[in-house]
């Protein structure tokens, strides 16, 4: 397939690579992509890897009106927008991922115009740039060893909706094929691969995680287009929505894209499938797996591993997976508290649904999701049952917890290690990073700190008497107010 280029095929590493797949959601990609850049933000502007992502036409220089996009993370409450000409459309527009309907009833103060820029206040902001959206059914590939952190766009996608006003990523080399933008139903930008130091991830020397990350097909909200139907829906609307047939079809293409990509041996078959705590996702998942099956040789080792995956294994329900508000600094799950959760993007599943433990052919596996929230959703959260928070993880950290765990690959005690702390296991050290917590959340913390503790004290053996206190005598009995002491 045109974009994908075969010298950086997996398949050419001695190693053998865990391949996972993800589906999830718009501005979670975004948010993904945000944080994983976030090291070289503010401290490489030009020829860096947030140059190479805008620089549409090669010529080194960066193709935004200004550099205040390209600023340090700044204060909590500042966020560089772009005051769009919709006639020119060359200009970048910032695409802060709130929902349109919220801006209907909330206007937020906006601060002097600078070189087509505004500054906008926003709840729970920070100063940053935007970045363009992704399709739907598009896929992104992060190739993640200890050492480095590769992206690149396997699949663009597709978008049928006309959103003039919305920046789309495609392969590079399809900005000016891309029919949709010809149109000028939408504006693309080519997404470039991306190669950075990986001070995200522990992974041992030698292995190698590899995650397709899909989004997911065109939903029942997506349709909604006037800004009343969009405030109606906030109020009133449905929550977790489905697929509409059109979307099923655009993640069934996606499916037989990525075929052929297989075929090329441009990618891997899928080891492990995730998808995050809302319907659409899981449907992305079964269309899309059968437009893979559907495409490949049934008789070639690739079907066998996917439909093995498929039919004996689970889909599994991955925390930090689901749908959220795109915040510019890339720090989108800690500073969602004061916006509110659209009903789309709120979990219809329980403990009690048992309707949600089957999606198609795909037995729904939710242990690992439910420990995550301490026996509960992320919409319910029990603030007294260990539960734990996306801002302290991401959904690949998450993920490949996941994974080491059913493969008993993990034997690191859950500890935080101090810099320069020597380990035996073989991982590089990073400094303020979490293992794997289990207990998880502010308890668990509590949990640790008792035990370090209760290890200076002299244990009482457990054939030992047990010392009691004597009781301290009551000074009077309280009288019950019954009908005979009252007599």
């Amino acid at each position: 397939m045109k974009g994908i280029m075969k010298k950086d095929d997996p398949r050419q590493d001695s190693s053998s690579p865990i391949v996972s797949m993800i589906f999830t959601h718009q501005a979670r990609m975004r948010c993904f992509v945000r944080k994983t850049i976030q090291p070289i933000v503010g401290t490489m502007q030009k020829g860096s890897i947030v140059g190479t992502l805008n620089d549409v036409d090669d010529d080194n220089e960066d193709d935004y009106d200004s550099e205040d996009e390209f600023e340090a993370l700044g204060g909590p409450n500042e966020i560089v927008n772009v005051d769009r000409d919709d006639d020119e459309l060359t200009t970048r527009e910032a695409i802060f991922e709130r929902p349109d309907y919220l801006d209907d009833y909330e206007k937020l103060p906006t601060g002097d115009k600078h070189d087509g820029y505004q500054t906008e206040v926003i709840l729970g902001g920070g100063k940053g740039f935007s970045l363009p959206r992704f399709k739907n059914g598009s896929v992104l590939e992060y190739v993640i060893t200890s050492d480095a952190i590769n992206i690149r766009l396997l699949i663009d996608g597709e978008v049928d909706e006309k959103k003039e006003k919305y920046i789309y990523y495609v392969l590079p080399g399809d900005e000016f094929k891309d029919i949709g933008a010809v149109q000028g139903r939408y504006n693309v930008t080519p997404f470039n691969p991306i190669k950075l130091q990986n001070n995200t991830y522990q992974v041992a020397p030698g292995q190698k995680y590899i995650f397709y990350v899909v989004r997911h097909g065109q939903a029942t909200h997506n349709l909604l287009k006037s800004k009343m139907e969009k405030l109606g829906n906030v109020l009133t609307g449905k929550k977790d929505t489905s697929l509409t047939d059109e979307g099923k079809q655009q993640a069934r293409r996606s499916g037989a894209k990525m075929a052929s990509l297989l075929k090329n041996e441009s990618v891997l078959a899928p080891g492990h499938l995730f998808s995050s705590d809302l319907k659409r996702t899981r449907e992305t998942a079964t269309n899309f797996i059968t437009g893979l099956l559907n495409n490949i040789d049934e008789a070639s080792a690739d079907y066998k591993k996917i439909a093995d995956v498929s039919d004996k294994h689970s889909l599994i329900v991955l925390p930090c997976a689901h749908e959220l508000a795109f915040i510019k600094s890339g720090n989108c799950d800690a500073e969602q508290a004061m916006l509110p959760t659209p009903p789309e993007n709120q979990t219809s599943c329980s403990l009690s649904n048992r309707d949600c433990n089957y999606e198609g052919h795909f037995d729904v596996n939710w242990d690992e999701y439910y420990r995550f929230y301490g026996s509960s959703t992320r919409s319910k959260m029990c603030k007294t049952c260990g539960r734990r928070r996306c801002k302290d993880t991401d959904m690949v950290t998450e993920a490949i917890r996941i994974i080491n765990d059913q493969t008993g690959m993990n034997t690191v005690r859950p500890i935080r290690f101090a810099q320069g702390t020597k380990r035996t296991d073989g991982l590089k050290t990073r400094q303020g990073t979490w293992m794997s917590n289990p207990y998880g959340g502010k308890r668990g913390k509590n949990t640790m700190r008792r035990r370090k503790n209760k290890t200076r004290k002299t244990r009482k053996s457990h054939n030992r008497k047990r010392i009691t206190r004597s009781k301290p005598k009551k000074s009077h009995k309280k009288v019950k107010n019954t009908k005979k002491s009252r007599k």
